[in-house]
């Protein structure tokens, strides 16, 4: 149990994202007795593993735990509402030192996470979480990510030109946001979709939101393309949500 523990401090450690190569060098653990341990925490529910290679923290953890901190728990409280209002999975990212990552994943037995298969390191330009975030950039560091990561095609309809993801996220920049009527904001807010560009079947919605110092995250979705198309209402709700995720960090920090 210990050595569990230790396991998840050390994800917690690096942002709820790690290898599991990094957290038996953060632990000091041997690297097969870490293997082992992620699996088991993998099975029981508190991490997640990624086809990259490494794994994520869930909300499990956050919602047995007492001693998380206030604006965590409160995050995490509010992403569950959306996770339960809409009976699917909610993902939250954070562009953290240049690089965009999935810090949280909201699920549960009636609403399961679709499977990461690619990490969002080399899939930002493919989900919507990531393209959410990216339009909400200043030009010159969104132009400065696609350099960096250029994109590949993960599906037949991913978009593969920087050119053209470009001029999308241009012609979908955030305007100015007043805060005398936050309901009103919020139905503003840019909600940014991937139609199968990630997962064959699957599309999601994203909406970005600005983290207290100028940072930038986003919330978001995944559901099945045919219920993309009959609930309009699902924007409306991702939109609302990652509203009330800014005004509670903005409290909080």
């Amino acid at each position: 149990m210990q050595r569990a523990l230790h396991v998840m401090e050390a994800l917690a450690g690096r942002n709820g994202r790690a290898t599991v190569k990094q957290l038996a060098r953060d632990t000091g653990l041997a690297l097969p007795t870490t293997y082992h341990l992620v699996r088991t925490l993998a099975h029981e529910g508190y991490i997640s593993r990624l086809d990259d290679g490494s794994v994520v923290m869930t909300s499990r953890l956050g919602e047995l735990a007492r001693d998380s901190s206030p604006q965590v728990a409160q995050v995490r409280a509010i992403l569950a509402e959306l996770r339960d209002l809409v009976g699917a999975a909610v993902y939250f990212a954070r562009l953290d030192d240049g690089e965009i990552n999935v810090s949280e994943i909201v699920e549960s037995s009636r609403a399961p996470r679709v499977d990461l298969w690619v990490g969002m390191h080399d899939a930002a330009h493919a989900t919507a979480l990531g393209k959410a975030i990216l339009t909400a950039l200043p030009d010159e560091l969104r132009r400065d990510y696609l350099e960096r990561h250029r994109p590949q095609a993960l599906t037949a309809k991913t978009i593969t030109s920087v050119s053209e993801l470009l001029a999308q996220m241009h012609d979908h920049q955030p305007t100015r946001r007043s805060a005398k009527n936050a309901l009103a904001a919020d139905e503003a807010r840019v909600v940014a979709v991937d139609n199968e560009e990630y997962s064959s079947g699957v599309s999601c919605v994203a909406s970005a939101l600005v983290t207290p110092k100028g940072g930038f995250a986003a919330v978001g979705l995944a559901v099945p393309t045919r219920r993309l198309g009959r609930e309009p209402e699902l924007r409306r709700h991702v939109a609302s949500t990652a509203g009330r995720v800014e005004r509670a960090l903005s409290i909080a920090g």
